[in-house]
């Protein structure tokens, strides 16, 4: 089991994809979103054809500066958090992207980005937004500004992890802390989508089955799509990604 993103390069990601094929075992890289069920619905709904063609897709992840500052130094925004969404752009539409502008800024100097937006062209036309801001006012409420909608002809479907579904006011203020990814309740029990996944590893593994919720491959090409983006951003050119 891998955390995401998979690896640092297209190269490395290569490597991994031949190794886990060639390999009696099991590989998995945890793109913890796709065992959330509200994408997982997303998903299901655009399968469906809720959406008819897809013509746009927007997807936030930002989070408060301070949880940043010892993490920047090592990656940034794009990769590391934008692999979330442009997975489940991915694997909820089945496009794939073939060019990207992307613009970065670096406030705080601490070695990558703050924050960063990516534009990508999918390969039936679609234009595809990322948002990913590392740099939220530490007094943020939530842990996570998260949000996506999908736009087609025909209908869209939209993510809301943001919106205050539990909130919590001390003299401190206003939180609105996770109980979608990973929450300790029940006397110690964990619970959320983090679990589901370990779980549904872990049961790949008894069961002498390789996991097809997500594959080597599919997490290949999330990285190849967010490093295309980093690569925009440092020339300030479009880029092209081929597959």
């Amino acid at each position: 089991f891998c955390e995401k993103p998979m690896a640092s390069t297209v190269e490395d990601c290569q490597r991994m994809v031949d190794a886990a094929n060639a390999a009696d075992s099991y590989f998995m890289v945890g793109h913890i979103c796709r065992f959330n069920p509200r994408y997982a619905m997303a998903k299901r709904k655009c399968e469906e054809g809720v959406c008819g063609k897809i013509v746009s897709m927007f997807a936030r992840r930002n989070i408060p500066g301070w949880v940043t500052t010892g993490i920047l130094p090592k990656i940034g925004p794009i990769v590391g958090d934008g692999v979330h969404d442009m997975d489940i752009m991915l694997w909820a539409s089945g496009l794939k992207p073939v060019k990207v502008y992307a613009k970065t800024v670096n406030e705080r100097g601490l070695g990558n980005p703050d924050l960063g937006w990516s534009m990508f062209t999918m390969d039936n036309g679609a234009i595809a937004v990322l948002e990913n801001v590392w740099f939220l006012p530490d007094k943020t409420a939530m842990q996570i500004d998260e949000r996506m909608e999908i736009i087609g002809t025909e209908g869209s479907v939209h993510v809301q992890e943001s919106a205050p579904s539990f909130a919590v006011c001390d003299k401190d203020g206003w939180t609105y802390p996770d109980t979608t990814y990973w929450v300790t309740l029940y006397g110690g029990r964990l619970v959320g989508a983090l679990p589901t996944e370990l779980r549904y590893f872990g049961d790949c593994v008894q069961e002498g089955v390789r996991p097809t919720i997500i594959t080597p491959e599919e997490s290949m090409a999330t990285v190849k799509a967010c490093l295309a983006a980093e690569e925009s951003a440092a020339s300030g050119k479009e880029v092209t990604i081929e597959w």
